[in-house]
């Protein structure tokens, strides 16, 4: 996760957001947003210029001097430190694949003569200016591609497959690519039912 730098008035505060796995168990166990946002803070690897005390000494960030923060500061911050589950790009993908499968599960087949040529020649999947069919995203494919794997996997065997299958992947990528499978499952039906606790 990269680093962020936000102004806060004459301060600069620098951080790395957390990962939902990392902010959300933190989430649950916080007794309101300033406890949040201090649990947060000290694990995000906070760095500062431009917080000074009465003497005009500068402060460096420790446990006691995050813990004094104004309450403004931290309402500023809160939403910052977080990750969310999808960037909005990701997002975007996401909705691309969902268009792509709602189209392929209410039109199957319907492809143009260019793209019909191609799929019997044996290239890639069909994407065109006079296709209707919306364009496939990478990673739709890649989660296609999982989930006829799991399909065909013994009975019982696609709970220890998966994390073969998911394995070196970064944190943001894998979130997306159990998204696209979870959305890929819900659309295509029951053989993939019971991965979606994957993403919890």
């Amino acid at each position: 996760m990269e680093r962020h730098t936000v102004e806060l008035g004459k301060t600069e505060v620098e951080f790395t957001p957390l990962e939902p796995g990392e902010w959300e168990p933190l989430a649950e166990q916080a007794a309101g947003p300033a406890d949040l946002c201090l649990a947060l803070l000290e694990r995000g690897r906070v760095a500062w210029r431009g917080v000074d005390d009465a003497t005009g000494r500068a402060v460096e960030p420790s446990p006691e001097s995050l813990a004094r923060l104004p309450a403004a500061t931290a309402q500023a911050l809160l939403p910052l430190l977080c990750a969310p589950w999808l960037e909005p790009g990701q997002q975007e993908t996401l909705d691309q694949l969902g268009r792509y499968l709602e189209f392929r599960t209410d039109f199957p087949g319907i492809d143009c003569v260019a793209c019909q040529e191609q799929q019997q020649a044996g290239e890639a999947e069909p994407d065109c200016a006079a296709c209707p069919l919306p364009p496939l995203p990478a990673v739709g494919l890649e989660a296609l591609r999982l989930a006829m794997l799991l399909r065909d996997a013994p009975p019982g065997a696609g709970s220890s497959l998966l994390p073969l299958l998911l394995a070196d992947r970064p944190p943001s990528r894998l979130r997306l690519l159990l998204s696209a499978l979870e959305l890929v499952s819900r659309r295509l039906g029951p053989p993939l039912r019971g991965h979606a606790g994957m993403l919890e």
